[in-house]
């Protein structure tokens, strides 16, 4: 009998694990609409303590921030911000407790964020650059598009972690030159016309710039969702060991109980 139950045991805990590594599916890409990417290039960032992200011996703040930029361009695709399918927790969460995510900037915690927008990347990329010296960093809306901000010995940097774009100085005070530096850093990252135009435009604007809400806030959000998210991967670790004991003591007692009919030799 105990053979028996340990057997479906095992069942059931290795299909649950199954479950967790191949649903849901990645979301669909956005890239048609928003341009960027439409798929990753890498693995997904597992969090801000990554070790992709620790700084390198000797390397620079502005090297880093390029770095940086590039991991998480590559890391994090284009799809609907409001899209919870990202992982198997982030989508029962949502099913189940739809409050928990909000509504306004979805999923901030990288253990959970597979793509998004701007205002996704740009906190991300903001939180990891903070976390790593860079402490001027933060999300800065353009109106229309989100980009990271920080500061290097009193001059001000943009970076576009959606685009791939950057980091490059943003002379905020002098439109002209910020146009052209703009321009030139984005003629090769986004093809279209018109969508390179809104995205300029968005910088040389420069009165309706304004920090994307405070990093404290963004935080908050981040760490309030980490809370949940940071069982994910016991989860699925406590699956596959449970499936695995399950079958090995299905084995054992099996076993034994070919032992009792196994002949016994008369001396």
């Amino acid at each position: 009998m105990i053979r028996i139950v340990a057997f479906f045991a095992g069942v059931v805990f290795l299909a649950l694990w199954l479950v967790t590594q191949v649903w849901p599916t990645p979301p669909a890409s956005n890239s048609e609409v928003l341009g960027g990417l439409s798929r990753a290039l890498i693995d997904p960032v597992s969090g801000f303590d990554d070790r992709r992200f620790e700084r390198l011996p000797g390397e620079t703040d502005l090297a880093y921030a390029t770095r940086a930029t590039a991991l998480v361009h590559a890391a994090i695709y284009h799809c609907q911000y409001l899209d919870f399918d990202q992982t198997w927790m982030t989508a029962l969460v949502a099913r189940f407790f739809p409050a928990f995510f909000s509504r306004d900037v979805g999923i901030l915690d990288p253990a959970g964020l597979r793509c998004g927008f701007c205002h996704q990347v740009a906190f991300v990329l903001a939180e990891i650059l903070a976390r790593n010296g860079i402490d001027t960093a933060q999300a800065w809306g353009l109106i229309g598009h989100v980009v990271t901000r920080f500061e290097i010995d009193g001059m001000s940097y943009c970076t576009d972690p959606d685009y791939g774009v950057g980091p490059f100085p943003t002379p905020w005070d002098d439109p002209e030159i910020l146009e052209r530096i703009v321009t030139a850093y984005y003629r090769n990252a986004i093809t279209e016309e018109e969508k390179a135009a809104i995205v300029i435009d968005a910088y040389v604007t420069v009165d309706d710039n304004a920090r994307y809400y405070t990093m404290p806030r963004l935080r908050s959000i981040a760490a309030e969702q980490r809370a949940i998210l940071q069982y994910q991967r016991p989860i699925e670790h406590l699956l596959l060991v449970s499936g695995l004991l399950c079958f090995g003591l299905a084995l054992m007692y099996r076993r034994r109980w070919l032992l009792r009919f196994r002949p016994r030799t008369v001396s």
